[in-house]
């Protein structure tokens, strides 16, 4: 969780939240852990700031919220396929205007490095003022591999043909075993390695 003040023109307090809701925060209780983090910082906020949240991999937001309501929104975003873009997150704070005498400016994520290269790319210098680094849960085995898209692609002397795309959103590679059934009916199972971050 990284926190920045922007200096704005007017009284009124507002606050950003960036939450990265990628199927990466999924891995090891990443996104509970920072969810409680992050409520945290919402909590302490005053009562009259507005809060705009931002998911930043579905692309769902919450504009002018209190901090309650911006909480209650967090507890909605759940990991959905798709990478953390920066987009939402600095659309928002284009539309501050001259609206804010001083954001305060929220991102929660476990900055992946194509996160960390995307927010190399922003014009503007960031400084981090507070930082807080939340410990990974120890945890044996994490399943961070998914089936994003399932499709029946053809039919030919009776049998029927089904693409299935598998992601992983694992740091590491990773080797899957796919296989379809449909009633008592089976295919033998077929392996195939994912490198991180990739579809197959």
């Amino acid at each position: 969780v990284m926190e920045e003040t922007v200096q704005a023109s007017s009284d009124e307090q507002v606050a950003v939240v960036g939450f990265d809701d990628s199927l990466s925060m999924a891995y090891a209780g990443r996104l509970d852990e920072l969810r409680a983090a992050l409520q945290s910082e919402i909590d302490a906020l005053p009562g009259a700031t507005k809060v705009d949240v931002v998911g930043l991999a579905s692309g769902a937001r919450l504009q002018s919220a209190t901090p309650q309501e911006a909480a209650q929104f967090l507890d909605t975003l759940t990991p959905v396929p798709g990478v953390a873009r920066l987009d939402g997150l600095l659309g928002a704070l284009q539309t501050l205007g001259d609206d804010a005498a001083s954001a305060t400016v929220a991102l929660a994520s476990d900055f992946t490095p194509r996160f960390l290269k995307a927010m190399e790319a922003i014009p503007e210098p960031v400084t981090v003022a507070h930082r807080i680094v939340v410990p990974p849960a120890e945890v044996d085995q994490i399943d961070n591999v998914t089936i994003t898209d399932v499709r029946t692609t053809a039919m030919a002397k009776g049998a029927l043909r089904v693409t299935v795309s598998v992601r992983n959103q694992d740091t590491v590679s990773r080797d899957v075993a796919v296989s379809a059934r449909a009633g008592e009916h089976g295919t033998t199972p077929e392996s195939v390695t994912i490198a991180p971050g990739r579809t197959e």
